[in-house]
This record gives C-alpha cells, structure tokens and sequence, in this order.
C-alpha cells in the first residue's frame, strides 16, 4: 500500500516539470544513430540500457540505483530504430524496452524530438515488475509489431504490459498494431495522458488507445482524433475492468469498419466486450463527435459511442450518443449537434489539435467553475498550454480553448503603429487586417487572428506590396466568418509582387492555418509567385477557402517546399499568365505543386481556370497530389494556342510528379482550341474516379472507376454551404458509386460530408444512399443564395 501511494504521487509530481527527478542520474543522449555498445557517444538505445542494469554502457554513463530513477534526455533530431527485431527481446535489436524500476524520457518538444520505429517494430515495450515510465515532450511514431511479433502485435507506438505510465505533451502518430495501434495497455496500475495528440495510427481494433485492462486511466487537455481501423474502435476501446476518467478530451473524427470489415460499435469510444459491470467512464468537459463508423451491423451502434455506460460529470457535447447509456449529472450536455470544429492541425505547440470555430456550441459551455480548482472544473489550460482562465464567461468544452489573440474591426488598410508590441493598433486607433498580420507575424507566440465578415480591400499605399505576410515563426490561425461573407482582396493592381497573402518562413515550428475566407484578385507581375495565396517552407491547413480571380505566374494558389491539407476548398478564375512569358511559369492557374510539395485536397472543386501554359487546373512540378472526393472541371490550358501546353484538367512537369485520386471527377477541361484535354499525367488511381477523357493520360484504371462518360454536372454556382461548387444532375454516372467501406479519402478517413457540409449518409446499408464521387453529394435540384456571396 505504502509503495503505491508513493507511485501515485511521484505520478502527479512527473508533470511540474519533473522538479522531483532534478537530483536523479541524468543521462544525456548526444547521438541520434541506434547504436548499441559501439562508439564513444550516447544513443536512446544505450542510455536505456545504462539505466537498465546500471552500468556504464556504450558512451553513456551508469543509471542510478536510487529510489528515483533515471531521466534520459533528448535533444531535438529524429531517434529512428535501424536494428532490425532479431528474434530476441532484448535491448540489442528492434524496440526499446523499457523495464528500469523509474524512467523518464524526455525530450525537447513534441514538435523536434521524434522517436521513429520505421515499421521495423513498436517503438516501446514497458514490462517487468511495476516499473514506473514516462515520456515527455517528444512524438512517436512509426511504431509496427505485427511483423515482428505476430503472436502478440500490440501497441504500435507503445505496449505497456505492467506499472505506472505517463505521457505529457506527447504526440503518437503513425503507428500500426493488431490492437492498439498508438498505445496498448494491459495489466496496468496507472496509465494517465495528459496535454498530448493520439492521431493517424491504424490497427485492426482500437487504433487510437486500446486498453484490456487497468486499474486508474486518465485523460485530460488531449485529442485522440483521425485514428482507423479495420473493425472497431477507431479512437478508444476499453476493455473489461477499470476506472476510466476523461476531462476536456476531443474524441473525433476517427473511424472504423474499414476494408469490408464490419464496425461492431462506435468508432469514437467503444468497449469491446459487453457486460462489464465492474468499470466506470466518467466524463466531463469532453467532445466526442464526427467519428464514423462504417458498415455498423446496427443503427443505434452509432458513429460516436456504443457499448458503453458513461457517468457524465456534466458539461460534455456527445454527437451521436449510438447505444451508449448516459447516466449521472447531464443537464448541461450537449448532444445531436456538430461543434463546427476546424481539422487536425498544429494551432500551437506542435501537437495537432482541433481547434473551435468561434460560434462552436462547445464555446463557454464547459463547467464555470474556476479552471483547475479540483472537482470538476475543466484543466487550468489546454492541450496547447494556453491559460482557460483568460477567457470569459468560463471555458470551452474539449482538448482546444478558443480565444482571438486580435480581432479586425475596420475594412480600412492601415499598417500596425508598432508590431511586436502585442497590441493590434493602427494610427487610426483600429484593428485593420493588416495591422493583425503585422502584429502575428512579429509575436514570439502562436496567435489568433478573428476577421469577421465584411469587403477588406488591400491597397498597399506606402508599400513595397499591397499583400499581406504571414511570416512568423509560430503558428497563426486567421478564421473569417464565411468564405461567402469575407473577402480580402487586392484592389489597387500593385505592378510587383501584388500577391493578396504570402505564407513564408524558414524556422520548422511555424504553421498557418486560414478558414472561411475568399482571396481575391491578385495580380503579380513582378515574381515568379502565386497571386491569390503563395506558400513557401510553410505547412498549411485551408478550410472553406476560395481562392478566386487571381493571376501571377502560378495563379490561385502556389506551394513551394510546403504540405499544404485544403478541405472544402474553391480554386476558380485564375489565371496563370506572366508579362515576359518566362520558361517554368505561366502553369498550373489553379494550383502549382513544386517537387519539394505536397498537396491533400478533401472535398474541393477546381474550376474555371485558365494557363497560358500546361495545368489549367493543377499543375504538379515533381511534388504529390493527394486528391480526395474532387472536383476538377471546366478548366482551360495552353490559352497561347502553341500546342505544346496540355493538361486543362491536371499536367505534370518535366520534374516527374504523382497525382492520387480517389472518389473524384477529372472531365470538361479543355485546351485553348476547345478540344477536350483533362490530363497530362500519370494519375494513380485509389479507386471510383470517374475521368472522362483519357488522351495524354496514364490512368490505371481499378475499382469501381469510370472513363469516357459525362458525369452531368452544373455550371459553378451556390447550392448551399459557403463556397459555390459544380452539383450534379439527375442521371449522372457517378451518383451513389461508393459503397460504404470505400466512402473515405486517400488516407482512409471516413468522409461525413461533402464540400458544402451536407451529410453524405454512407451507413444506411442501402445502394441509393451509397456515397457519390466529386465534391458534390446528391443532385442539384434548389439554388441557395443569402445575398452575401461574393
């Protein structure tokens, strides 16, 4: 008993910074080759080893025989495991065992540090008798045991098998096992997760976190978000014994059922075995939403949450309860209802979150009481360390507090009278657009920029560019009100670098994020650049976005050295034309992919756009294009008639390049003659594409695609949801072509909605009801219009 509750309580002590460890043996590791007992340097797989038997090993010094333990520290580099497993389950070769009675590894951000298992073996092993582990600031990821240890593949990123386990700011990402493809846990005390990011790990059941059993589980300030499996769960599966406890957790966008296999619950949270009486969830402050489950065998299974008894504490948004029983303190739950949330990305700290959009009805709907006064308050910060006190009337439901670091409140163009000051403040006494920018891309923090709807002309008077940079070294958020209702542009036609916003930095914590929001009517003719929205060395998420009516060398949008994740996305009338016609310009009006790039496009339509040169549409130069339930029509290439620019639709450069599709539409591009030319490429096809003209194309045609066919869409217009798209009418090929198990994108994820957010309703197990390809679900009967378009 006595040595339990000094367990626990060094558990609690490990996440203040670890102050209890600071008179601990502390081995520095100082190379990020796997060694193993060569050479004069210290490795991850030495230092483990050294606090192991606590010996010298390698050219790292003894662990501490002490009551507390060891602390290995990382510094920022990628640790990847190149010792191949060799049938032993030692330290010598494949994961990393850990069974040191008290361990903690530590790294130098979830962001830098990074722990990789290269698909050679999970990455951690956690056993022997009540060892104490944790992990800190680090990620881990390409985690894989079902090669290497058939018999038992569990745990991908981490198998824990006994003791006490903690993980703060943590991120497990891209980890396979047969269960528990982030984390596995049996037979163990304590497990608690707090402040870290379990997403994008695959697993036959329980991808996220799969637990058979253990005494206390705790989460709290994390996202377990994006995970897929083959049955079910795809986020959470717990098993038959335990107390589990979730406080301001988001649970979304997870998904099971995947491959044909039948999803036995919800994909959010889900046991896994009925009848167990003996464990009790309890809930509260928590988001569960937007998982999907596919080919459920019931109905009420439910897309969020089945097979459960849930004490909810109070104060929880469940979308789809499913089956699952909610008992305790529910007055002020929320279910039913979407917490219009933004996708996964880094918003700060380097953890992916999801961040609220500002009218989310999980905003200020969490309990009142002061944050982090004990009971049942909510965490004092988020999953990223912002402070929840800083907001009022009380906190946001889930792992992600939204707050508007500046808020713009005029349409005028002025400058910021001093960035860096934390003030966005014009000479006028304004928060302009500008000014916001200026004092985001000067701040020594990540910020949010909140640009409510209105007309934001960009007229540069004074200076060198009348466009807007995003240059800091931090991630930046900007969320319009509606792609529909704000709109920045360009209005003075600038001769030189008139691009409407430019992304660029060179520090690899830097992230930006633009929502809701119309880019118009750049003109760039002084740069081999974008006109509408320019990328460089920046990972970007864009959701609801339309890039419209802008003409540079590249057109609407340009990545170069960028990953760049666009959903629900408008990319029309652009033009790609430059003054003096120089060579490896003029391509791609709509999108230009650089070799260093790439591009995941969910749910968009690219139409209506026009190059001088090859790649109407999308012009990929060497990098990736990941297109997913698509739309690309009506676009127009080789406008200068020379005959030798094809690829209205899509064109790759001389540089090579790889186009993935899948559930989308390539037809009714042409070149500048009016003949018919949607491809210029090698398109690797992930099944049920239709592409209607196949000449200058390499398409390997699979599963449920379908060529040379009209697939009857109508022009670009409103028909609902915030950015116009191509709807389809009745009769076209491509209406309820995807069954149920193949309603997801090129990742796996399972797609919901379709571009405007109408729901594409795959689980009823019904052909009629089966998903449609393009980014337009069902077919085009009523024009929407509110009188706000643009």
């Amino acid at each position: 008993m006595f040595r339990s509750s000094v367990l626990q309580l060094l558990l609690t002590l490990v996440w203040l910074v670890l102050p209890v460890l600071a008179n601990a043996a502390t081995i520095n590791v100082t190379t990020t080759a796997d060694e193993y007992g060569s050479g004069a340097q210290c490795s991850l797989r030495e230092a483990i080893e050294a606090s192991t038997t606590k010996v010298a090993f390698g050219g790292c010094p003894a662990g501490d025989n002490s009551f507390l333990g060891d602390y290995i520290v990382l510094p920022a580099g990628t640790y990847a495991i190149t010792r191949a497993p060799s049938g032993s389950n030692d330290l010598s070769t494949g994961d990393f065992n850990l069974d040191a009675v008290y361990l903690t590894i530590i790294g130098a951000g979830a962001g830098q540090t990074i722990i990789d298992g290269q698909g050679l073996d999970r990455v951690f092993q956690i056993s022997g008798s009540s060892p104490f582990a944790s992990f800190s600031k680090l990620t881990i990821r390409g985690g894989d045991p079902t090669s290497s240890d058939p018999s038992t593949p569990y745990g991908g990123g981490i198998e824990a098998r006994s003791g006490y386990i903690a993980l703060q700011d943590v991120v497990l990402t891209g980890n396979h096992a047969g269960d528990g493809g982030g984390l596995n846990a049996n037979n163990v005390n304590t497990l608690t997760i707090r402040r870290s990011t379990i997403s994008d790990n695959t697993a036959t059941s329980g991808a996220g976190i799969s637990v058979f059993s253990a005494t206390t589980i705790t989460l709290e300030n994390t996202t377990v978000s994006g995970n897929r499996a083959q049955g079910a769960p795809g986020g959470i599966e717990l098993g038959s014994s335990g107390n589990f406890s979730l406080n301001n957790v988001t649970v979304a966008d997870n998904t099971s059922g995947l491959n044909g296999n039948t999803a036995v619950g919800g994909a959010g949270l889900y046991t896994g075995i009925s009848n167990a009486p003996s464990r009790s969830v309890n809930i509260r402050n928590s988001l569960i939403a937007r998982n999907v489950a596919i080919n459920v065998v019931s109905a009420t299974d439910g897309n969020d949450c089945a097979g459960l008894t849930l004490n909810s504490q109070d104060y929880n948004l469940i979308q789809d309860p499913g089956n699952c029983t909610i008992n305790g303190s529910t007055l002020h739950n929320l279910t039913g209802i979407d917490p219009q949330m933004l996708p996964l990305f880094d918003y700060g700290s380097g953890k992916f979150t999801q961040a609220l959009l500002p009218e989310s009805p999980a905003r200020a709907a969490a309990n009142p009481a002061t944050p982090g006064s004990g009971g049942n308050a909510c965490a004092v910060d988020d999953e990223r360390g912002a402070l929840r006190a800083n907001v009022a009337p009380r906190c946001d439901i889930g792992a992600y507090q939204y707050y508007a670091d500046f808020t713009v409140n005029t349409t005028a163009d002025l400058p910021d009278d001093n960035p860096g000051d934390g003030v966005c403040h014009t000479s006028a006494g304004t928060c302009s657009v500008r000014a916001a920018f200026d004092e985001a891309s000067a701040s020594t923090n990540f910020r949010t920029v909140a640009v409510p709807a209105g007309d934001y002309p960009l007229l540069g008077a004074g200076f060198s560019s009348s466009g807007l940079g995003a240059s800091s070294s931090f991630p930046l958020l900007v969320v319009g009100a509606g792609s529909n209702t704000t709109r920045i542009h360009n209005a003075d036609n600038h001769p030189n670098n008139d691009y409407v916003i430019l992304a660029s930095t060179s520090y690899s914590g830097a992230a930006f994020a633009l929502a809701r929001v119309t880019v118009a009517d750049g003109v760039d003719t002084g740069a081999q650049s974008a006109a509408g929205l320019g990328l460089y060395l920046m990972p970007t998420l864009l959701y609801q976005v339309s890039l419209v009516n802008n003409t540079a060398c590249y057109g609407g949008l340009s990545l170069i050295a960028s990953t760049v994740h666009a959903y629900e996305v408008l990319v029309a009338a652009n033009t790609a034309y430059f003054p003096t016609h120089i060579s490896g310009c003029e391509t791609g009006a709509g999108i230009y992919v650089d070799a260093q790039s790439s591009l995941y496009l969910y749910n968009s339509t690219v139409s209506g756009n026009h190059a001088r040169g090859s790649g109407g549409g999308i012009f990929v130069d060497g990098g990736d294009a990941y297109l997913s339930n698509t739309t690309i029509a009506g676009n127009v290439a080789d406008t200068a008639l020379s005959g030798s620019a094809p690829g209205g639709g899509i064109a790759r450069g001389i540089s090579g390049g790889n186009v993935y599709m899948r559930g989308s539409i390539l037809a009714n591009n042409t070149n500048g003659a009016g003949s018919a030319d949607d491809c210029a490429a090698v398109i690797s096809s992930q099944g049920h594409n239709l592409v209607r003209t196949l000449s200058g194309c390499t398409f390997g045609s699979t599963t449920g695609d379908i060529t040379g066919q009209d697939p009857k869409l109508s022009p670009l217009m409103y028909l609902g949801g915030p950015t116009r798209t191509q709807g389809l009418w009745a009769g076209s090929p491509v209406l309820n072509q995807i069954n149920e198990a193949a309603c997801n994108d090129v990742l796996g994820n399972g797609l919901r909605t379709d571009q405007r957010g109408m729901p594409r309703a795959p689980e009823s197990g019904s052909i009629a009801t089966w998903c449609d390809m393009g980014a337009f679900e069902g077919t085009s009967d009523v024009i929407f219009r509110d009188g706000l378009e643009f």
